[in-house]
């Protein structure tokens, strides 16, 4: 997981200041910066592969952000939520958020990010073994690249 010392401490130190920063957001009563801040935490645990914990922050920040009146936070939380069930592996409660997000990024005007979300559903079925499935969220995913009007 970390291969020096000098690893080790970077990771203290991005944890302690993102941990500082939800203490600021809390104590200036900003809801949306504290769901950011915590997202910013689940995934700096989960690319050092703290997996359980960067899940666990991203369900905090998901239940925040429903209560917030900001439809991009509450995209930005579900993705991490989606990406963070992925992670674990069950790609099927995954698959449920990314579906849920395609509205709300539709909803949003962000082909993009539609896109983007289709190839991670495509990514998921490829993860369970359903290549049908697979292809058809990738072809999808290039046609909402292609002719993003549509989205």
């Amino acid at each position: 997981m970390f291969s020096n010392a000098s690893g080790r401490a970077q990771f203290t130190r991005c944890v302690d200041l993102l941990n500082k920063s939800i203490e600021i957001a809390e104590y200036i009563k900003r809801a949306d910066l504290l769901v950011e801040s915590k997202l910013y935490l689940a995934s700096t645990y989960s690319d050092m592969h703290f997996n359980a914990k960067g899940l666990k922050l991203s369900l905090e920040a998901y239940s925040m952000a429903q209560k917030i009146n900001d439809k991009e936070i509450l995209a930005h939380a579900l993705g991490h939520l989606a990406g963070a069930y992925s992670t674990n592996g069950d790609t099927e409660l995954s698959n449920k958020y990314y579906f849920e997000l395609v509205a709300l990024w539709e909803e949003l005007h962000a082909p993009d990010a539609v896109a983007i979300i289709y190839s991670n559903i495509a990514h998921n079925f490829k993860q369970r073994g359903d290549f049908k499935a697979s292809i058809a969220y990738g072809k999808k995913a290039v046609d909402v690249y292609e002719n993003p009007v549509k989205a």
